[in-house]
């Protein structure tokens, strides 16, 4: 009975592993570093806008990629009418976790977000120079 107890417990602690193997995003990634297929997790940057699918950015840099949000989740934009408002109301950093998928219309890889947290408003340093 102990043999076994030890091997279901054994089992249990390495089941998690058997799941797809998570990229951490440092805070600077080009769009270019993501292939489809690949389990993405890090900070990020998304921007919210009127009447267009979201994107997701470096936290530490320019440059991003579209990103589906999951069902749950609506950008959190201001009041008031698109372009309206400067694009630092518009971005928000959040923990997320998602798969690198093949856009349908564009072509271009895309993100599928399954998982955003700890979101709050955000300016990078980047966008200064803007």
């Amino acid at each position: 009975m102990g043999m076994r107890l030890f091997f279901i417990i054994l089992l249990a602690l390495m089941a998690p592993s058997c799941g797809p193997a998570k990229t951490q995003l440092p805070q600077c990634w080009q769009a270019g570093h993501l292939k489809p297929g690949m389990h993405i997790i890090g900070t990020v940057l998304l921007l919210g806008a009127y009447n267009q699918r979201p994107k997701m950015f470096p936290v530490g840099c320019d440059g991003g990629i579209v990103a589906d949000l999951p069902d749950s989740v609506t950008p959190p934009l201001p009041r008031g009418t698109a372009f309206s408002h400067p694009i630092e109301e518009l971005l928000w950093k959040a923990d997320v976790a998602g798969v690198v998928v093949i856009d349908r219309i564009t072509g271009s890889p895309s993100v599928q977000l399954n998982r955003i947290s700890n979101s709050q408003r955000f300016k990078p340093r980047w966008l200064n120079g803007s």
